[in-house]
């Protein structure tokens, strides 16, 4: 299993509401990572993943797809400030953390790291979204490894800018609110040569940036990739939780979700989703599929239908499940309802049961499949665990 526990010198604060209900601490996995990049490519002819990176900023609606990056319950009444709704109480200043995954086979030649499309500016590209309250700022931050897959350290002095480990690239960089450097190309953000296997973690933030006053809403969209002369390619992952713009080529996203071995056989997987499956018109599910799913490819191009049970749409992470899927294929629009989107502003918890005789070869991963029945977007935060069985 490609997961890491929250063991290291500084764990990410999530909230106390969060940590009394989330329950899914014990095993953080790193999410997507079959590739060296996370997120659509422009740059890259071929079948894109129909995704982005994606990050809120500090004042905008909770109900716009992030329950994290926002400090309002509710929506912004200006752009430093919430309405009626009030604090989120789910609300952390840490943003999201993607890692870079160097392998054995890549220490001691050059990586270099990139953003595509980092900033959010006033004029904007397609996929962004700047709210009335105007652009944010958005940092990036490139941290070095513990050595370790299972610990994570985001203290500043462990920063790669600190240590003055990349070349030619600053490893630290603020896009001020109404940049427009970088939009639509790959910003270099740090090339350095690793001296040892591990997670070099990547931090993502529109809030409690040193300098910056929190001021502005609307949702930064970007894509993460790393390079190498090796053989093999580093992989970029999510940690722990996947912020990201769903964008349908067609009327499907594919993406890896997570990769499991047999080790983990007869245990569950739970997802977390939040604000997952909006659409402006038609339906949308949600759909779960176990290997095979063809890694390693750009996009899964398979996997298989497992059963699943669901929750409803629920204020907080829920921590029950009373509904059943047999393929774990879920409604989450349907036009003719009222209100047609389910889980808008709203969690859903899916449990996934793997079986005893759970086996998988040189394909462990795990998809994520969005359906709609036109070409939709989706801005929506997931996270995924493997725990024990009850």
């Amino acid at each position: 299993m490609t997961g890491a526990r929250h063991t290291g010198r500084r764990r990410m604060a999530i909230g106390t509401v969060l940590a009394a209900v989330l329950l899914l601490l014990s095993s953080c996995q790193l999410i997507g990572g079959a590739g060296n990049t996370f997120g659509n490519d422009p740059t890259r002819a071929g079948t894109q993943p129909g995704l982005w990176a994606s990050i809120n900023g500090p004042y905008t609606s909770h109900a716009d797809g992030d329950p994290f990056a926002t400090h309002c319950a509710g929506g912004a009444a200006t752009a430093t400030s919430c309405d009626s709704g009030g604090a989120n109480p789910l609300y952390s200043g840490d943003g999201y953390v993607w890692v870079v995954k160097v392998l054995p086979s890549q220490v001691g030649l050059p990586i270099s790291v990139q953003i595509y499309d980092p900033e959010l500016g006033t004029t904007t590209n397609a996929t962004d979204n700047v709210s009335a309250n105007g652009a944010f700022a958005t940092s990036y931050q490139l941290f070095d490894t513990t050595g370790s897959d299972t610990s994570l350290d985001l203290t500043p002095a462990n920063s790669m800018a600190a240590l003055g480990r990349c070349s030619a690239s600053p490893g630290s960089k603020v896009f001020a609110a109404g940049s427009s450097e970088s939009m639509n190309a790959w910003y270099s953000l740090c090339t350095f040569t690793p001296t040892r296997a591990g997670l070099y973690p990547l931090q993502v933030k529109t809030s409690a940036i040193p300098g910056v006053v929190d001021a502005g809403g609307g949702f930064n969209n970007f894509s993460i990739r790393a390079t190498s002369t090796a053989p093999t390619k580093p992989i970029v992952a999510a940690y722990d939780k996947s912020s990201v713009f769903v964008s349908t080529v067609g009327s499907a996203s594919r993406s890896y979700l997570t990769d499991i071995d047999e080790t983990h056989a007869g245990q569950k997987l739970v997802l977390q989703l939040f604000d997952p499956g909006d659409a402006p018109a038609g339906d949308a599910q949600i759909h779960v599929l176990a290997p095979p799913s063809g890694s390693p490819a750009e996009v899964p191009t398979g996997g298989a239908s497992v059963a699943c049970t669901y929750s409803g749409p629920s204020t907080l992470p829920a921590t029950t499940t009373s509904n059943y899927s047999s393929t774990c294929a879920i409604a989450t629009r349907i036009a003719s309802a009222a209100p047609p989107n389910f889980y808008n502003g709203k969690w859903l918890r899916i449990e996934v049961p793997i079986p005893l005789n759970y086996t998988c070869s040189t394909d462990c991963w795990w998809t994520l499949e969005y359906t709609f029945s036109d070409a939709s977007t989706d801005r929506v935060v997931y996270m995924a665990a493997v725990v024990p069985s009850s």
